[in-house]
């Protein structure tokens, strides 16, 4: 396991410091007019949100500061940025160059948004390795960001999910055997769901007054409900298991970082894989969809204790993707 070559050699993470807890007015209309599939969101005690005033760009870069002084690099020592701010202030160019731009990296940098929610940082990690494995880049700083909580309807069952964060990661050569490297990777995706959940500024709904988020939002129909019951539930834990046993490997091997909607979705899958460890934050954190991986990779740093930890992360077409890490431990 102790080689040389790409690795995951630091992290970052960073919240808001506005805390939402379940009895904030925002959520009086759920309380008072409860829909239909609200029981498949759940496990929430809190959640932090930006305020009016704060930017999704300045959480991304202090996530993207806090991984590059572990990593003990300055910004222009970065020779890749990637990743993906969602939902970014304009739809391009993404808020990943004003991440740029704020760090102060070299305007040669390469800046590549990675739109694949939300497994973006699983790939930007995959695609940072390969570059570097193949000499095209030396240092990548991979930084995903979310503020879904200005972009989700208050009067609908997904809001009551939606929490705020950035995560960042420092990618470069390493000789050390306790840092994470890749082993293996896998991806699969339903197209039958396809259209059950998806982000668009919607004209033919009435305006909410008071108008409590941004257009576009966040809308799930019946075929998404039934999108996170089948293919949610179930294809996570399966995929994993796939990637496990080609690599000789169990459950009892490996750390799950993943995706966190729901317990519904958390326990199914916890109760199926059966994993060493399982890292969530979804009662104190919520729902932070891209930024959920890489946020629980650092803060939750302590309790992977294992040599394999799967990141697991799921999208709304839907897709499913795996990157399963390797490490020595002592």
């Amino acid at each position: 396991m102790s080689r040389s070559g790409p690795a995951v050699v630091a992290t970052g993470s960073a919240v808001p410091a506005t805390i939402r807890t379940n009895d904030d007015p925002i959520f009086d209309y759920l309380h008072q007019y409860p829909p239909p599939n609200q029981d498949l969101f759940e496990g929430y005690v809190q959640r932090r949100v930006l305020a009016p005033e704060e930017q999704l760009v300045d959480l991304m870069v202090e996530a993207a500061q806090a991984a590059l002084q572990k990593a003990a690099l300055t910004p222009a020592e970065v020779d890749l940025l990637i990743g993906y701010a969602s939902i970014s202030t304009w739809e391009m160019p993404n808020d990943l160059t004003l991440v740029a731009t704020k760090l102060g990296l070299a305007s040669t940098t390469p800046i590549v948004p990675v739109n694949s929610e939300y497994s973006n940082f699983n790939h930007a990690l995959v695609m940072s390795d390969a570059l570097i494995a193949a000499g095209r880049a030396t240092r990548a700083l991979v930084v995903v960001g979310s503020n879904w909580s200005q972009y989700v309807n208050y009067e609908t069952p997904p809001a009551v999910s939606v929490g705020d964060g950035a995560g960042a990661a420092v990618v470069a050569a390493s000789d050390d055997p306790g840092h994470l490297r890749i082993r293996d990777i896998a991806s699969d995706a339903d197209p039958q769901y396809l259209g059950g959940m998806y982000v668009a500024a919607d004209p033919t709904q009435p305006p909410i007054s008071p108008q409590t988020y941004a257009s576009p939002v966040f809308h799930m129909n019946d075929l998404g409900v039934d999108a996170f019951k089948t293919f949610g539930m179930q294809r996570p834990p399966t995929l994993v298991q796939e990637v496990l046993a080609r690599n000789g490997l169990a459950a009892s091997d490996v750390t799950f970082v993943g995706h966190q909607t729901s317990t519904r979705l958390n326990s199914a899958w916890q109760t199926a894989l059966n994993p060493k460890v399982f890292v969530q934050t979804l009662s104190t954190y919520a729902n932070m969809t891209s930024a959920s991986i890489p946020v629980n990779l650092d803060t939750c740093a302590d309790e992977i204790t294992t040599p394999y930890v799967a990141l697991v992360g799921l999208g709304p077409e839907p897709s499913c993707s795996v990157v399963l890490l390797e490490r020595a431990v002592p």
